[in-house]
């Protein structure tokens, strides 16, 4: 085989070596043995099936197809189409791959490699079309070796330039979002919540201070023994239903409001000999009735106008008082006669008014009697 530029090692026995694998130019070299091409020489349309080693300057025009483990080792020049179709293609040099483009020219592009002096280093290309970015020239300003940001940018108000952590204070008008906060979440700063449409509460509220609604705070019915608004000890608060109101102390009953009524149940039991009357408004209002000269002014003698013999007195059964029977006065003739016997008001009596006009007439009949006896 003198004057050709391959030589064949490890072929498979049985395979016959033709002319046609060894001629120089136009070659096809499909044997699946090992094919170590080390001359310097020009091939067109080659393709190599099995290992294939080019050490020396070698150039290949045409559609060349390298399906094997091949190595490139010397200065190989690639005019064609070139397939690699195997896994693994070696290319031995510091810059060894070259491009000259569309045409052959004078300046090149060459894609040079810095030896790997401690592993394989592998460069996973993405499987996307791009443009490759050059750090030296497509990226700008100082993206390649920044260590903070150009121009700080404002979160919520506060400047972040990368350099350090930043605390944000969250603005509730911008917080946005659904969902419900994580059961570890047991502690808040928060000093107000603001309005809320809706509150559920299935523990106990502590330390609170105060409680504004501006509709209505709504409870359970509770009980004497658990109110359902509580103050200090468990059995002590407010309960009641939808007519009623009642306040227990110690568990029991010690106020009860209900529809018309207002009842003080111990307050019967806690009698006084000398405490002064209780005055029932015609607003509803409760008051103590008491004959102090602090609160009266332009004090008269009372006269002795005969106005007494207009009162009617009566007995009667009351309808309230599970019908039993009274002594008094009707309220509405006795104010016909002069509203002072019912305190300005034509439902009630007012038993001072007639204690004091018969007191007055007294006085007179008294001094009548004197003037007689005297004579």
């Amino acid at each position: 085989m003198a004057g050709t530029n391959f030589t064949y090692t490890e072929f498979s026995a049985g395979t016959a070596i033709v002319a046609a694998h060894t001629n120089a130019n136009n070659s096809a070299i499909d044997t699946a043995v090992t094919q170590v091409l080390n001359g310097t020489k020009s091939h067109t349309a080659f393709q190599a099936t099995g290992t294939a080693t080019l050490s020396g300057a070698t150039t290949l025009s045409g559609a060349t197809t390298l399906s094997g483990a091949t190595t490139l080792s010397g200065a190989t020049t690639i005019s064609g189409l070139a397939t690699f179709t195997a896994a693994t293609t070696t290319f031995n040099g510091a810059t060894p791959l070259t491009f000259d483009g569309a045409s052959a020219g004078g300046f090149k592009t060459i894609l040079q490699v810095t030896d790997p002096t401690s592993s394989d280093k592998t460069i996973v290309l993405p499987n996307a079309s791009g443009t490759v970015a050059f750090l030296d020239s497509n990226i700008t300003g100082n993206a390649t070796t920044a260590t903070q940001l150009a121009t700080p940018r404002a979160i919520n108000g506060v400047d972040f330039n990368g350099t350090a952590p930043i605390t944000v204070a969250a603005d509730a008008g911008t917080l946005t979002g659904s969902g419900t906060l994580a059961s570890g979440v047991t502690a808040s700063s928060l000093t107000s919540l603001g309005t809320l449409g809706a509150l559920v509460l299935s523990g106990t509220i502590t330390g609170a201070t105060e409680i504004t609604a501006s509709t209505f705070v709504r409870g359970g019915a509770g009980s004497v023994s658990a109110p359902s608004i509580r103050m200090g000890d468990s059995n002590s608060g407010f309960y009641g239903g939808n007519s009623e109101i009642k306040a227990a102390v110690d568990g029991g009953v010690e106020l009860e409001i209900t529809s018309g009524t207002f009842i003080v149940p111990n307050v019967y039991s806690n009698t006084t000999a000398n405490a002064a009357n209780v005055q029932v408004h015609t607003n509803g209002s409760i008051r103590r009735s008491t004959s102090t000269r602090a609160i009266k002014t332009n004090i008269q003698p009372l006269a002795d106008d005969g106005l007494l013999e207009g009162l009617t007195p009566v007995s009667f059964n009351s309808i309230v008082d599970d019908d039993q029977s009274f002594w008094g006065f009707v309220a509405e003739d006795s104010f016909d006669i002069d509203p002072h016997f019912t305190d300005h008001q034509s439902d009630k009596i007012s038993d001072r008014a007639i204690l004091a006009k018969l007191v007055a007439r007294v006085t007179t009949l008294t001094a009548r009697l004197e003037v007689v006896e005297a004579g």
